[in-house]
């Protein structure tokens, strides 16, 4: 009866090509849309190229969905701040090493604009969820080693993973040079 507004994240899903899930649920919407005039809105939110090739492939959305809005990934100065307010609000009680570890980290999520399935915020709480699970294996490792880690420190493997291995000294690599 009332009003009201729905989102529907990564809405080319129900391409009805695809599900006919999805083309049940896109009928029920539209007639909804239709019988609410203007009591209703519907938001229809995806990737630019998925969504793109949605509307293209319903005739009848287009002309539903007048406006489209875009938003542009976040910059890295964006993803620095959004990672460290999200850490600050995670991990309340926890520090890090070194402020700049996440810092680097965030704008190493930046590099990942562009890609098809880049997320902003997806990618930030990923980043976090992998940086608990380092801070915890490296807790548990270093406890089982009779040592005594501070369980409310995230170190730079934490945060950034391993550093790179040095191969230098390597005797199979050195063997695979000597082939070239």
């Amino acid at each position: 009866e009332g009003g009201g507004t729905l989102l529907i994240d990564e809405a080319y899903q129900l391409d009805p090509a695809g599900s006919s899930t999805g083309k049940r649920v896109l009928e029920l919407l539209v007639a909804e849309m239709d019988a609410r005039g203007g009591n209703f809105a519907v938001v229809l939110a995806g990737y630019d190229r998925e969504m793109d090739a949605f509307m293209g492939a319903n005739p009848g959305l287009p002309s539903r969905f007048r406006r489209q809005v875009a938003f542009p990934d976040f910059s890295d100065d964006e993803l620095v701040d959004i990672t460290t307010a999200q850490f600050a609000e995670r991990f309340a009680s926890y520090a890090l090493e070194d402020e700049k570890h996440l810092r680097i980290a965030a704008r190493r999520l930046g590099k990942g604009r562009g890609v098809a399935g880049f997320g902003n915020a997806r990618a930030v709480a990923q980043l976090l969820e992998t940086a608990s699970e380092r801070q915890t294996r490296r807790v548990v490792a270093a406890r089982r080693a009779g040592e005594a880690p501070d369980v409310f420190r995230f170190a730079r493997e934490d945060v950034l993973g391993a550093r790179a291995l040095d191969l230098s000294a390597s005797e199979p690599l050195a063997a695979l040079r000597a082939m070239e």
